[in-house]
């Protein structure tokens, strides 16, 4: 059998050909330079070849779990990109509402989906809530590391899968951890009737979803207020908080999957509504 030489080839075959004696150069070349790094880096350091390349090895493995690598907008930059990013795909609250089967509230949700109009605009429980989610926020970042978050994710595999959660906390092994943070007039510990009325859990449950395998658990920080509305020097009125109380919720994996049995058909929904 002849050798086969690059003049044989067709301008096509040609072209592929010089292609990928370039692909391999740059491989070649990062290749060198990749390892010329590793040396400053060992040498800047001042350790072994084998601890610089395992420091290489995690980082790697970082990257591939990042949650802010699935980040779509941030609230905190632009309510409105972060609005209608929500529009395109399922956030934690609708999924929990959806969830507890009752059709005026998906026909509902649909509704907003499609219009983008928004049904719900809060009274003085939420608004309050949002005042006060900063302070939480700030206060959660001292106790316990969780980094504030107005960003909206998208899950792994499925862009339209989506939440923000209050707070976001990664660990070096790579294990994410989240913040839930409510206000309320009711005592809310997750083993309570009250917190058994609400669609809080599911909330949650969709948030780890989101946020990959690797998010095991949610710190729930709920701040009970008397509900006793007394008018400020502002002209707004406000109760008086109590302190915070925060009880850890585990991933469901049962509950998750049916979550997104019932997302990806309320998804179905919206497309055929607005095909």
């Amino acid at each position: 059998m002849s050798t086969l030489t690059w003049h044989d080839l067709t301008e096509d075959q040609l072209d592929l050909l010089d292609r990928a004696v370039t692909e391999r150069e740059l491989e070649l070349e990062h290749k060198v330079a990749g390892n010329l790094l590793l040396v400053a880096l060992q040498n800047d350091l001042g350790a072994s070849k084998a601890s610089v390349a395992a420091l290489v090895s995690n980082r790697m493995t970082w990257f591939t779990i990042d949650p802010y690598s699935r980040a779509i907008a941030d609230k905190a930059q632009d309510e409105h990109a972060w609005l209608e990013a929500r529009r395109a795909g399922i956030t934690a609250t609708e999924i929990s509402k959806i969830a507890q089967g009752q059709p005026a509230q998906r026909a509902n949700i649909l509704a907003e989906k499609i219009s983008g109009e928004r049904s719900f605009l809060g009274n003085k429980y939420t608004d309050f809530g949002l005042e006060r989610e900063p302070f939480i926020s700030e206060q959660l970042r001292e106790t316990h590391g969780f980094t504030p978050s107005d960003v909206l994710f998208h899950a792994e595999g499925n862009e339209r899968h989506l939440a923000t959660p209050d707070g976001v906390l990664v660990e070096d092994d790579g294990t994410i951890l989240l913040l839930e943070i409510k206000t309320g007039k009711n005592d809310l510990h997750p083993a309570g009737k009250e917190f058994a009325k609400t669609t809080y859990m599911d909330q949650m449950q969709w948030q780890m979803h989101v946020m990959g395998e690797n998010c095991k658990q949610t710190y729930f920080v709920w701040e009970q207020h008397d509900n006793i509305w007394v008018l400020g020097e502002d002209g707004r009125e406000r109760p008086t908080p109590m302190p915070l109380k925060g009880e850890w919720i585990d991933r469901d994996q049962a509950r998750i999957d049916y979550l997104v049995t019932l997302a990806d058909e309320f998804l179905a929904d919206i497309d055929w509504a607005r095909a």
